[in-house]
């Protein structure tokens, strides 16, 4: 209950000041970590890059992922 309390309270921060963050979800940055740092950017009024260096992380992931992943 409280990490959705904070939620709220952070998206009303945002909109209170016109902020509009770029949300990027862990699964974005492994299927596509050149778009995603291009997004940001961008997002950040700078210039994509042409080439992005490629990633070295691996996805870890087990059940207990599932399982907040299924109660959330």
């Amino acid at each position: 209950a409280h990490l959705i309390q904070y939620e709220c309270m952070t998206e009303i921060q945002f909109a209170v000041r016109s902020i509009r963050p770029l949300r990027v979800t862990y699964e974005q940055i492994c299927a596509s970590p050149k778009q995603v740092v291009n997004a940001i950017l961008v997002h950040s009024g700078c210039v994509p890059i042409a080439i992005a260096p490629p990633s070295t992380h691996s996805k870890i992931s087990d059940t207990l992922n599932e399982e907040i992943k299924t109660r959330f």
